[in-house]
């Protein structure tokens, strides 16, 4: 008798779910639709760094070979300016004093820039627009 009352409980909970099932399968569906633009625009992110990287290592491998001696020491530099905002500003400084005084450095800047518009703008927006 108190083994029938547990049985009985167990099918009206699976009924009860039942209803929610809908929701969970609808759920389910939607995250599994993004999941393949997800990858195609992490994808196109790797390919970005990794072609920032080497236009860094062709320009700044010289400066600053610690942050650009390799495409690993590249990608590992440009991700930190993505995730944390750092640049190596010790070796590659924006502003350069000189005897005239302070000078641009206009390929550093075009270079950080372009990236930071690129890769974090670009495909920031490219993630958020997939949710």
């Amino acid at each position: 008798s108190g083994l029938n009352h547990l049985r009985i409980m167990r099918v009206l909970c699976l009924i009860c779910r039942s209803s929610q099932m809908h929701e969970i399968r609808r759920i389910v569906v939607s995250v599994g639709q993004c999941i393949v633009p997800l990858l195609q625009t992490i994808v196109i992110g790797f390919v970005v760094v990794f072609s920032f990287a080497l236009i860094g290592i062709e320009s700044f491998s010289d400066k600053d070979p610690h942050s650009f001696g390799t495409v690993m020491r590249a990608c590992v530099t440009l991700f930190q300016v993505i995730a944390f905002g750092w640049w190596p500003i010790e070796s590659l400084p924006f502003f350069e004093d000189s005897d005239l005084g302070s000078e641009v450095e206009v390929g550093t800047l075009i270079y950080v820039a372009s990236f930071v518009l690129v890769a974090v703008l670009g495909l920031g927006f490219s993630i958020f627009s997939l949710f």
